[in-house]
């Protein structure tokens, strides 16, 4: 971590100084990612976009702020009475303000609080939000009562500012100050179709230091009475992005609606929302917000689910968030049923399908029952040979191998991530050419067995491909292949899988 964090420090010093020379006033310079932050006019950033080694240059807009029947509709209360609680988990909750624990609901034995100033100032908007994964109330248990929580304060306004630089500041503050494995992001930057530096930042963190984001969908202010796109951070390829679940104030699924007021794919961008939580109505921590929907609550239930998964099985999955996505995304369950009776399928604003806490420890378990697999999970890694001056992909498919039981429905996630920070356009600066943070591979995923074969059925836009049928016999070999391109600039992409399989009731 130390020498990628060296490498990016390094790789600003040069442009800093250009941007001083130009007359340009540097606000902040990345300590996680090779990005400075600065003001000044149109001429001069036009300026500093022609010097060597800037990729991109992003304008600076606005963000805003985005349990007792949520927990239990996470199934969060089978994780608790197993032990599955977050213990030795690191979670970071970053927002304008910090946690007031002075509040009797919070964790009280590890938690801190720091500030990109150094100032701490308390509001009751980050208690609720980390109620819902240290809470400590019965009543309304957060999600890993036994994580550590990290309260980060950006330092900026509280309920709305810039989004400028102490969202990166803070960021990197969590990760490298507070050893954060995991950060919750319950904000909202308006940006057309997700183009900012704020993405971008976040994933180069999550696929080059190995840290766990989930991060919002939307609210209602941010995209309006109809359905809007998701905007960034979650846009953003390698995070895991929130939807909102109305649930009614039942601990069951059956009456569950998916809110359908925002978080749709935004244009030209990646499938997103891939998940969804409880997030209308929700009290945390002792604290009421409202009706909602509101993605801040529904966020950090994903966070906390990626804190279990670290306390179950830390040597696996605690630098791994290709493969928690893929567990998290494999065990959702699905409430937005296709016309004819489907039970499952992709959708706009539910993902993939709604968390489930329960399911997600399972399959982190490989747990067995009646001496069949009810889940697994694991990574590959394709390698490219260099030919002179790119990488070619000639390796063919990787296999793993999926273990169920016949008449069992089976669900098989596999996700892979964006490398960030690639490409310069050929124009030079263009807010309006959005040629950073894309894929540069796409794969693909096909299940057989027994003479049956299933295969994904998405593919562009998107870097999460799966598949669900009733298994007929005990053994599956999933494969995972490139399809349709490899970009000669990637030496090497590793992918997560994750399956799980069920009695459907």
């Amino acid at each position: 971590m130390r020498a990628w964090s060296a490498s990016a420090v390094k790789a600003t010093v040069p442009v800093a100084q250009e941007a001083r020379r130009l007359g340009m006033a540097v606000e902040y310079a990345g300590r996680l990612a090779p990005v400075i932050w600065v003001t000044g006019t149109p001429q001069q950033v036009r300026a500093l976009a022609q010097t060597d080694g800037i990729l991109d240059v992003y304008p600076s807009q606005q963000t805003s702020l985005t349990m007792s029947i949520a927990g239990p509709t996470d199934q969060a209360d089978y994780s608790y009475a197993n032990g599955h609680r977050g213990a030795g988990s690191r979670v970071a909750v970053v927002e304008y303000a910090n946690v007031d624990w002075s509040n009797g609901h919070l964790s009280g034995s590890c938690h801190s609080s720091d500030s990109t100033t150094g100032v701490i100032v308390t509001h009751n908007h980050p208690a609720w939000v980390s109620g819902a994964i240290v809470g400590q109330l019965a009543s309304q248990r957060g999600v890993a009562p036994s994580a550590c929580l990290i309260s980060i304060g950006t330092g900026g306004e509280q309920g709305g500012g810039t989004d400028d630089w102490r969202i990166l500041a803070a960021i990197d503050l969590a990760v490298l100050e507070h050893d954060a494995q995991v950060i919750n992001l319950s904000i909202v930057q308006n940006t057309s179709a997700g183009q900012s530096a704020l993405r971008d930042y976040i994933d180069h963190v999550v696929r080059t230091y190995g840290v766990h984001v989930a991060a919002s969908g939307g609210n209602p202010e941010q995209c309006g009475d109809t359905p809007g796109p998701v905007l960034s951070p979650g846009t953003a390829w390698n995070v895991v992005t929130v939807g909102t679940l109305k649930d009614r104030r039942t601990t069951t699924w059956a009456d569950d609606v998916v809110n359908t007021k925002c978080s749709v794919d935004p244009p030209g961008g990646p499938f997103k929302p891939e998940v969804s939580a409880p997030g209308t109505d929700v009290t945390s921590a002792g604290i009421y917000f409202g009706t909602g929907p509101l993605a801040s609550i529904a966020v950090p239930q994903v966070a906390g689910t990626f804190a279990q998964l670290i306390g179950i099985n830390p040597g696996e999955l605690a630098a791994s968030p290709i493969r928690t996505k893929a567990i998290i995304l494999a065990a959702s369950h699905v409430h937005m049923v296709a016309a004819g009776g489907e039970p499952y399928r992709l959708d706009d604003e539910e993902g993939i399908g709604s968390l489930t806490s329960k399911w997600s420890d399972i399959v982190a378990k490989r747990q067995v029952y009646e001496g069949y697999p009810l889940g697994g999970f694991g990574r590959v890694q394709f390698d490219a040979t260099y030919q002179g001056p790119c990488y070619e992909y000639n390796g063919g498919w990787k296999t793993f191998t999926i273990s169920t039981k016949p008449g069992r429905y089976v669900r098989v996630v596999v996700d892979w991530f964006s490398h960030a920070f690639y490409n310069k356009g050929t124009n030079g600066y263009d807010p309006a050419d959005i040629h950073s943070d894309q894929l540069r591979t796409d794969l693909d995923l096909v299940v057989t067995g027994n003479g049956e074969t299933y295969t994904s059925r998405w593919h562009n836009g998107y870097n999460v491909a799966w598949v669900q049928f009733v298994a007929s016999t005990d053994t599956y070999t999933g494969i995972i292949e490139v399809y349709g391109g490899w970009s000669c600039t990637v030496a090497s992409e590793p992918a997560g899988w994750a399956y799980v399989s069920w009695n459907w009731s």
